[in-house]
């Protein structure tokens, strides 16, 4: 949310996160937590539904469901981009964008058909730093091409996104 989290609104940092680590394949979950407390965890909250566009906290993490509309095959990366004045999840394969961190969730794109000669990849990470009107850096760790002679290695993009 900018340098020195400037443009948060609400005070709070939220997290994002999948089931299991080893079973990436799945849902997307989110906590969210006052900025002063981040080291508290007591003090996390977890999404359980929204109602009318309106989250629905809980401080039971047993009762946490997924976000709708949002599927990964791995990890994820999320930012605010007040370029787009939307939020951007990355997964290794596809972008999605919403007004709040808790969504709507919506498909922006594929970006990784891996029809090119990359190999795939995993850990994706939008970087903050040097954000464009329409853009964004990141980075992802993988194969850049099959067979290639360093066969993984360290990757960075840049994506450009076409807004409408």
């Amino acid at each position: 949310m900018g340098k020195n989290y400037e443009q948060n609104r609400d005070g709070y940092i939220y997290g994002y996160g999948v089931p299991k680590p080893g079973s990436w394949n799945g849902e997307v979950y989110l906590t969210r937590v006052k900025k002063e407390e981040i080291l508290n965890y007591g003090a996390y909250e977890y999404l359980v539904e929204t109602v009318k566009g309106e989250p629905i906290w809980s401080k039971k993490q047993l009762e946490v469901n997924p976000l709708p509309g949002l599927k990964t095959p791995g990890q994820v990366s999320v930012i605010y981009h007040p370029g787009v004045g939307r939020y951007l999840l990355l997964t290794s394969e596809d972008l999605f964008d919403a007004p709040a961190p808790w969504g709507l969730w919506t498909h922006v794109g594929t970006w990784n058909n891996l029809q090119d000669g990359w190999g795939g990849g995993y850990q994706p990470g939008i970087v903050s730093k040097g954000l464009g009107e329409d853009s964004f850096w990141f980075t992802i760790s993988g194969q850049p091409k099959k067979g290639a002679e360093v066969p993984y290695k360290l990757n960075l993009g840049k994506m450009i996104m076409k807004l409408y």
